[in-house]
């Protein structure tokens, strides 16, 4: 019985060491030796916890394969991997050599911490990923990805964005529940005029892409009509002139069709005015009521550009010590 109890300790005992030796992770110190100064270091292109370098810099890293980014000021974004070994110390050594006038850098982003910026007017709960930022306006430094927005406001509801940040440049995204700078009332009730009020560009193209041809076969129409009442004010006059009966009862048989055509074409222009004034108040409410992303500003843009990191070409030297 008591073998059966040392043999079980025994074996608790060494899977409790089996795991401690799996969940353990082994690191590595890295010492960094650029010849520029004011640079920060990302490591597996964590924005949020870059590096400040200063000279002779060690970071310690977890072991294996790491993606380093230099960045600096007047160099591009330069990317490159090492690989970290255990309880060893790597000293990283660079020299960059080649300056571009306008570099795709990420130093200004770090410099202020953000690269995603957001403001709100009233002033609204802020959520990325359904986490609470911060109220009104938010400065975010945060990895690229994608990342769901949602604004909240108690009284203008909830607006919901989709923004992919990335190292190079911000995404910036302004919410205005108030038109600053309304245009007068009766100009508003003009055809598409609402949509030009809140600057929806878009879907005031869209609302003359249904003005203009309706307008065009409304003038169509009406034209036609003009035509056929002088038709047939001719064929009145010469229906009352005829003396042979033949030519007034040709005269009769063209009056009734001519009669036929001016009624079908009036009844079209009546159509073609109801779906005028169907879509013109179709129109006029949606841009009456205030825009699901609110009004805009000069300066309210929404980026979503994304930009890849540009590689610098370098003198890189790397010694691994033992410790």
């Amino acid at each position: 019985m008591r073998l059966l109890v040392w043999g079980t300790r025994f074996w608790v005992l060494v899977f409790m060491m089996l795991s401690m030796s799996i969940t353990a992770q082994e690191t590595g110190r890295v010492l960094f030796d650029v010849n520029l100064d004011k640079l920060f270091l990302v490591i597996d292109g964590d924005l949020e916890n870059a590096h400040a370098y200063s000279q002779n810099l060690i970071i310690e890293l977890p072991s294996g394969e790491r993606e380093i980014t230099i960045i600096h000021p007047e160099v591009n974004n330069f990317t490159y991997t090492l690989n970290v070994h255990a309880d060893s110390l790597i000293v990283s050594q660079f020299n960059l050599i080649s300056f571009r006038r306008n570099p795709k850098s990420s130093y200004q982003i770090l410099k202020q911490n953000s690269n995603l910026n957001i403001s709100t007017e009233p002033a609204g709960a802020i959520y990325i990923d359904d986490e609470l930022y911060g109220t009104g306006t938010l400065n975010a430094l945060l990895n690229p990805g994608k990342y769901s927005i949602r604004i909240v406001h108690p009284e203008f509801g909830t607006l919901r964005k989709t923004v992919h940040t990335d190292a190079l440049k911000p995404a910036q995204l302004q919410l205005f529940n108030q038109n600053h700078k309304p245009i007068p009332v009766p100009f508003r009730l003009l055809p598409g005029g609402a949509y030009f009020n809140n600057k929806q560009f878009k879907r005031l193209g869209l609302a003359y892409a249904g003005f203009v041809p309706l307008s065009a076969l409304l003038i169509h129409r009406y034209q036609k009509v003009s035509a056929l009442n002088s038709e047939f004010d001719d064929l009145e006059r010469f229906y009352l002139q005829a003396d042979q009966l033949s030519d007034v009862k040709n005269y009769r048989s063209q009056l009734n069709d001519t009669q036929a055509r001016i009624k079908s074409n009036n009844k079209q222009i009546n159509q073609f005015w109801l779906i005028t004034a169907a879509w013109y108040t179709l129109t006029t409410l949606d841009g009456l009521r205030k825009p699901r992303s609110g009004y805009k500003t000069p300066g309210n843009e929404f980026n979503l550009e994304t930009t890849t990191l540009f590689e610098q070409p370098t003198m890189h030297f790397t010694l691994t010590r033992n410790f």
